[in-house]
């Protein structure tokens, strides 16, 4: 049977439905006049691909639920391609995957728009874990994870952003960036380059980088919170948090200990500069 020309318009449409869609999702429905059906692809899919770059961000998620999330994700693409390549065929049992896609993009995407911010680096404290514009560099921006520490604790050797208004004697407003060292109600020594918790020498297996640490500089003008044996007891409500640049930060050997309330999140990936991407470690 030879096609008419009827045929090849529709055709046309067809691809151009699937080619604009590709581009934004759900604009080929949009486009061809089903401007509620266009939409509710668009958040849909929308929601699902910001839930399933998530998870990954998510301390000690399991790789199988977030396999399932981008499986989920790339399924209901297809199927948001199939329907804008053949508007009105969509069948009832695709209905059911659609709603399930719905309501866990929904899920996610909730989760990820609460739990998620971006910081910029300032200062060198964090270097050369964290960048922050040293000698005219380009500074890092970092995803702060949030949801972790609703439901848990900060763990040793995580960097961490905190609110500084509160900490030791600062009452001026931003942030600070730092690698938890010392947890609640442990005793923090400083000794020979080392970090002690309790007596235990900490090192790589308990986050902590093979760094020399360096006892506070002991000046007129310049508070120091270790005792002068170079320890710190730590209150059941605080952490002790150093930096890597141990030479050029300002932390809690000098003004104490975090309190818990003050925690913002998790730094877990350098968004940019792009020749830093990657996770914070």
């Amino acid at each position: 049977m030879e096609r008419t020309a009827t045929d090849s318009v529709n055709d046309g449409s067809r691809m151009a439905g699937v080619l604009l869609s590709l581009i934004v999702p759900g604009f080929g429905l949009v486009w061809a006049g089903r401007l509620w059906r266009g939409t509710v692809w668009f958040v849909t899919v929308a929601l699902l691909w910001a839930g399933a770059m998530v998870l990954p961000l998510l301390r000690d998620m399991e790789w199988a639920p977030v396999v399932a999330a981008w499986g989920l994700a790339v399924v209901v693409t297809v199927l948001m391609l199939v329907d804008c390549a053949r508007p009105g065929r969509f069948r009832r049992t695709s209905w059911w995957f659609f709603g399930l896609g719905c309501a866990l993009g929904l899920l996610f995407s909730v989760a990820f728009l609460l739990g998620c911010r971006q910081f910029r680096i300032q200062g060198g404290s964090m270097h050369p874990t964290l960048q922050g514009g040293r000698d005219g560099g380009m500074r890092d921006r970092v995803l702060v994870e949030r949801l972790t520490y609703l439901f848990g604790k900060p763990r040793r050797g995580e960097v961490v952003v905190f609110r500084r208004r509160g900490v030791g004697t600062f009452q001026q407003s931003g942030t600070f960036v730092f690698r938890v060292v010392g947890l609640p109600g442990e005793r923090i020594a400083i000794r020979d380059g080392k970090v002690w918790a309790n007596g235990r020498m900490l090192g790589k297996q308990d986050g902590i980088p093979e760094i020399v640490y360096q006892l506070p500089q002991r000046h007129p003008g310049i508070m120091t919170a270790l005792d002068h044996n170079g320890e710190y007891a730590v209150p059941e409500d605080g952490y002790f948090v150093l930096g890597d640049n141990t030479a050029n930060s300002l932390d809690s050997r000098y003004w104490g200990h975090v309190p818990e309330k003050n925690l913002i999140g998790r730094a877990v990936w350098i968004v940019f500069p792009p020749n830093r991407a990657g996770r914070v470690e």
